[in-house]
């Protein structure tokens, strides 16, 4: 069909040019006509008028003339001499047939560009409309050499959305199991905490400080994966409004204020009242929280916390360095995983609080990465982006 219609088109060209070849071909001819008419009317006329009683015998001389008998040429005139007065309309028969050929290709390429331009914007388009989430349909309303790869990006994009949908839908039904295992999981912890509570107000058992102290673990990571599974299941709706930088982080250094003092640890902090970036105000301090806390498990007594920020048009900018030993290399590319614990790690924790950090920040249009400092220590730089 496609070749068909290529064909069909470039007969309507060639037809055209021929055409256009023709006009031209009967414009030359009938010019030369109209001199040659001209001159021989006006050599007959002359003829007559000096012999008048000869006018039969000039007329049908002029008939009756044979071709390949040149009389003129004993007076030095020769074809070439009576070409010139036809010269100039040949040369503009000449211009005039490249000017109109030379406007065919011109428009036959402008208008193929033109097509062909859009067609790719259509295309393009709708990759983008589907790349935005948007429900669309593409549908060829030509039959071109474009059909062919409208179709297959048609079917991959349908085939691509529909297994979008399955894991969607399987990593929801995870997320949900999950979330009923952690409540499960925390009914009996609060019957322990409850038990423990009461074990330790009438004895001092050093075994029963320890399983209060293994059930309140238990309990974080029962909350901590209660707080995963819900952002990964997107039944958490983050607010989108204004959070002053300053104020999340001075909230979550008063969250950690007792493990500062017990590392008597100094903190510097600015106020820069100011910078602020779009996204949840208690979300965003629980996950400053856990990265604020892992820089304090990982330094020394004494220690010092960095903590600046700055914005751009582009993003809000936060820093978060410690004067600990910093990251090793190869825990970089692995530091944010769940359940990850580096080679450094100062307690018996899950590896859970850096990946939940993760996960509240990209689920407000933001950004992480942890590097070492080059005089020392690690480094987590935060960009909410606008």
């Amino acid at each position: 069909m496609q070749y068909g219609s290529k064909c069909n088109k470039f007969a309507i060209g060639l037809l055209v040019v021929l055409l256009a070849a023709i006009l031209c071909n009967f414009f030359l001819a009938f010019s030369y006509a109209v001199s040659q008419y001209q001159a021989l009317s006006g050599i007959t006329a002359e003829l007559i008028r000096q012999n008048p009683e000869q006018e039969p015998a000039i007329v049908k001389s002029i008939k009756q003339s044979q071709p390949g008998v040149d009389y003129l040429e004993k007076y030095g005139y020769t074809v070439l001499s009576f070409m010139a007065p036809f010269s100039k309309t040949a040369i503009l028969a000449a211009v005039f047939g490249v000017f109109f050929l030379a406007l065919l290709l011109y428009l036959t390429v402008f208008f193929q560009k033109k097509r062909i331009k859009g067609r790719i914007f259509e295309i393009s388009s709708y990759l983008a409309k589907v790349n935005l989430g948007k429900d669309t349909s593409l549908f060829a309303k030509t039959n071109d050499e474009f059909s062919v790869l409208e179709d297959e990006i048609y079917k991959t994009v349908t085939e691509l959305k529909t297994t979008k949908e399955a894991a969607v839908k399987e990593r929801r039904n995870f997320a949900e199991s999950l979330v009923n295992i952690a409540h499960q999981i925390k009914t009996p912890l609060t019957a322990i905490s409850i038990h423990c509570q009461l074990y330790e107000k009438q004895s001092k058992d050093f075994s029963v400080a320890q399983i209060c102290k293994q059930q309140e673990k238990i309990t974080a990571l029962a909350d901590a994966l209660l707080m995963l599974s819900k952002l990964d299941s997107g039944v958490v709706a983050l607010k989108a409004e204004p959070v002053n930088v300053y104020s999340a982080l001075s909230l979550s250094l008063d969250a950690l204020c007792e493990r500062l003092d017990e590392k008597q640890m100094q903190v510097t902090l600015p106020n820069h009242s100011d910078i602020s970036f779009v996204g949840d105000m208690d979300w965003s301090v629980e996950a400053f929280v856990n990265i604020i806390k892992n820089c304090i498990e990982h330094s020394e007594e004494y220690g010092v916390l960095q903590i600046d920020y700055s914005r751009n048009p582009l993003y809000t900018q936060i820093c978060v360095k410690d004067s600990g030993r910093g990251f090793d290399l190869a825990d970089l590319a692995r530091i944010f995983k769940r359940f990850y614990q580096g080679s450094y790690r100062a307690n018996q924790g899950f590896g859970i609080g850096l990946s939940l950090a993760k996960a509240i920040i990209e689920a407000q249009n933001g950004f992480i990465s942890a590097s070492n400092n080059p005089d020392g220590g690690a480094c987590f730089t935060i960009r909410f982006y606008s």
